[in-house]
């Protein structure tokens, strides 16, 4: 079973995310900051890493970049209510997966997440 760690501050997102993940045989994890984030990768396996990019303290951009250092098999899946062109393109050079608009469709959601597992196994 695939490991997913959300990372969000939004408590209402977080609980759509898990949900909707959960639902489809994924164990899943959520913290609401970054920091949270990294002490759970150094501790856990994680297969896919769905992060906010609007972070208090750390951005999910910098916690990308963090991830790309210590954590280089992780796959990682941004999500941005304020993406656009140039955020995004930044992400996928600095090793995203993807990065998805908030709001998501639950099925965008689930299907680039089955697409981030596939590419990670």
């Amino acid at each position: 079973m695939s490991q997913i760690l959300v990372v969000d501050d939004n408590v209402n997102l977080s609980v759509f995310v898990v949900a909707a993940l959960t639902r489809d045989g994924f164990h899943v994890t959520s913290v609401a900051s970054a920091e949270e984030a990294c002490d759970f990768l150094d501790q856990n396996a994680v297969d896919v890493l769905v992060s906010d990019v609007q972070l208090p303290a750390m951005s999910g951009i910098d916690l990308l970049k963090h991830v790309r250092i210590e954590h280089p098999d992780v796959v990682v899946l941004l999500l941005s209510l304020f993406a656009d062109a140039q955020m995004a393109r930044e992400a996928l050079a600095l090793g995203a997966f993807d990065c998805l608009r908030k709001p998501t469709s639950v099925e965008m959601l689930r299907s680039t997440v089955q697409r981030a597992v596939a590419y990670k196994h």
